[in-house]
């Protein structure tokens, strides 16, 4: 099956043949689709996780028809579609995916996106794969491995270049996305972590991978007359460029393993939520090591383990907490942005002490700490786990910080 998928994948790395107006066509229909699909499954009976569910696969759906074909959701193949499903073949993630292709038909009409459901009942496969998660999750990972192995770092880049379509209808689709909830909860983090740390009144400050410079504005404002690099491997559109300009930020096109700066240039360096998209995350540290001057600082955050393995069995929770003292009892995690999406595109989840691990082979006194607590919400937990040794460990966020020796 990982085989099979892997096929379809490749196509991603290859030029697409419609040209810009190909990428024009995926655009507009991922922001239809995008902007539609509240409204389209408020009209259905599908319960609230259902719908969430079904709204997380419709992000990998498009993300899979925009990376490896030159189509949209209307004018898929068969064959692409059935490659998006044959991995989710007897599980749950495939009714799931199979209902919102026959939403998408009624909707969209497109009727050759009607699928026929998988023999047996959705309800019992999603009960059994919530009372045996540990067999679920090790099912996962085995569809995955040889896929996650395959991947490099060439393939990852090509991938997110030929993403862009969907990437920006996403941040059309909610304008306001990258300015709320999580986000400003890391650069909240980031920049408490580094103001503590700084020791230079006017900072040279480069954010990996800055997106549209929302964490480098905030730096600003706290350091006043620093000077601001943000990095991109997107190259980037000149109305991005001006905005840059306008908040007194130089852009760097390149590869976050690859920063185009000289070595021991640098007062602090940051990075939000970057380096689980990186094959090998250790190159980025290792970067961040040769651009830092001496006495220099750094704060990388990153998804935690925990956040991508907590579920609605309760045991999850259990054996998250008792994983934070003794990992192994926790079972392998994919590493693949979605386990069942024939994409190749890494979304590490990291284990705290696996990660302050790597950042120690450059860092000698680095330290890696957890935040975000909302998934102990449910139990009324969240605002006492930075005080409880165990719980403090297991949020879904890590915190890389420390200084250049």
């Amino acid at each position: 099956m990982v085989n099979d998928t892997r096929s379809a994948t490749t196509a991603g790395t290859v030029d697409k043949p419609g040209g810009p107006s190909s990428v024009q066509r995926q655009y507009d229909v991922c922001l239809e689709c995008l902007t539609a699909v509240d409204d389209w499954m408020a009209a259905t009976d599908w319960s609230p996780r259902v719908r969430a569910t079904a709204t997380r696969h419709l992000h990998y759906l498009l993300q899979y028809l925009t990376i490896t074909t030159d189509t949209t959701v209307r004018t898929a193949s068969r064959e692409a579609l059935d490659a998006w499903l044959a991995p989710t073949l007897g599980l749950s993630d495939h009714d799931v995916r199979v209902a919102l292709l026959n939403l998408l038909a009624v909707r969209l009409g497109a009727p050759s996106l009607r699928t026929p459901f998988q023999p047996g009942s959705d309800r019992v496969r999603r009960v059994l794969e919530v009372l045996m998660w540990g067999r679920h999750q090790r099912r996962l990972t085995t569809r995955t491995r040889a896929y996650f192995d395959a991947i490099t770092q060439d393939d990852i880049l090509a991938a997110e270049q030929a993403c862009l379509p969907f990437y920006r209808a996403l941040h059309d689709s909610s304008p306001t996305r990258d300015f709320t909830g999580v986000f400003l909860e890391s650069d909240e983090v980031i920049i408490d972590r580094v103001v503590s740390l700084n020791r230079v009144d006017r900072p040279s400050v480069v954010d990996v991978g800055c997106g549209r410079g929302r964490l480098l504005t905030s730096l600003r404002d706290r350091f006043g007359a620093a000077r601001l690099i943000g990095t991109s491997i997107f190259t980037f559109t000149d109305e991005e460029v001006v905005q840059l300009a306008a908040q007194d930020i130089e852009p760097l096109y390149c590869a976050a393993e690859h920063i185009g700066l000289p070595d021991n240039s640098q007062d602090i360096v940051v990075s939000s939520e970057v380096i689980e998209h990186l094959r090998h995350p250790g190159a980025l540290v290792s970067e961040i090591h040769r651009i830092l001057k001496p006495g220099g600082v750094f704060c990388v955050t990153a998804p935690s383990r925990a956040s991508y393995l907590y579920g609605q069995n309760p045991l999850s929770y259990i054996m998250i907490a008792v994983g934070s003292v003794v990992p192994g009892v926790l079972p392998e995690f994919h590493n693949l942005y979605a386990p069942l999406t024939p994409i190749p595109i890494v979304h590490y989840g990291f284990d705290p002490l696996d990660l302050r691990r790597r950042f120690r082979v450059r860092f000698e006194t680095a330290e890696v700490t957890t935040t975000r607590f909302t998934a102990l919400n449910k139990f009324r937990l969240a605002r006492v786990a930075p005080r409880v040794p165990v719980l403090r460990k297991i949020g879904g966020l890590c915190v890389a910080s420390g200084r250049k020796t």
